[in-house]
C-alpha cells in the first residue's frame, strides 16, 4: 500500500524506483532504490546476505509495535553498524516511544523529538457481529456510528486483503 503511494508521488510504477515484499509477494527490481518489507522478510534479508550489501539505511517505522522479529532486526542492524558497516544507516521512528530509552540502547545516535498538537479521540469497541466477514461488519458500524459523530474514524485491520475489501465495501455502500 505504502510502496503503491510513494511510487504515484514520485511519477513512477510500484517495482521500479520504490517496491515492496511481503510474505509471498514482491515487486523489487534490480533498479528498486526503495523497498518497504516486513520484519520477516528483513531477517530473511539478514540470512541471505548477513552484511546487507545493497543496503544504505534501514528505517524501522512504527517501532512501538514491537514484535521478536523487529527486536532480533534490530539488534542485527545495531550490531552491524557498529561492527561491520559502519556506513549502513538506521532510522527508528515511533509516535509514542520512550525516545530516551530506544537512544540508550542504540548508543550515539542523534535523536529528533517532534511535538505536535494531540486531537481527542474517542474509542468504541464493538464486539464480533458473528459469522459475517470483517469488512461488512465495519461498514455496518460505521453506517451506525457516522451520521452521529463529528470528524473520521480510524480502523485498524489485519491485513491488506482485509483492509481493500473493507475499503470496497465503504465505497459501495449507499450512505457513504
Amino acid at each position: 500500500m505504502l510502496a503503491r503511494r510513494v511510487s504515484s508521488l514520485l511519477g513512477c510504477r510500484v517495482g521500479d524506483k520504490v517496491g515492496y515484499q511481503v510474505r509471498f509477494d514482491k515487486k523489487v527490481t534490480s533498479a528498486t532504490e526503495i523497498i518497504y518489507l516486513t520484519d520477516g522478510m528483513l531477517l530473511q534479508r539478514f540470512f541471505s546476505d548477513p552484511t546487507l550489501s545493497r543496503e544504505e539505511l534501514i528505517i524501522f517505522d512504527e517501532f512501538h509495535e514491537r514484535s521478536l522479529q523487529l527486536d532480533v532486526a534490530l539488534a542485527l542492524a545495531k550490531r552491524l553498524c557498529s561492527d561491520m558497516r559502519p556506513s549502513l544507516r538506521m532510522i527508528v521512528t515511533s509516535a509514542t516511544l520512550d525516545l530516551d530509552q530506544v537512544g540508550e540502547y542504540l548508543g550515539d545516535c542523534g535523536k529528533v523529538e517532534l511535538r505536535s498538537r494531540s486531537f481527542p479521540v474517542k474509542v468504541e469497541y464493538v464486539s464480533s457481529a458473528g459469522r459475517e466477514p470483517i469488512w461488512k461488519q465495519v461498514t455496518e458500524q460505521l453506517r451506525k456510528v457516522m451520521p452521529r459523530q463529528e470528524g473520521d474514524a480510524l480502523v485498524f485491520m489485519d491485513g491488506a486483503y482485509q483492509i481493500n475489501r473493507t475499503v470496497r465495501e465503504i465505497q459501495g455502500a449507499a450512505w457513504s
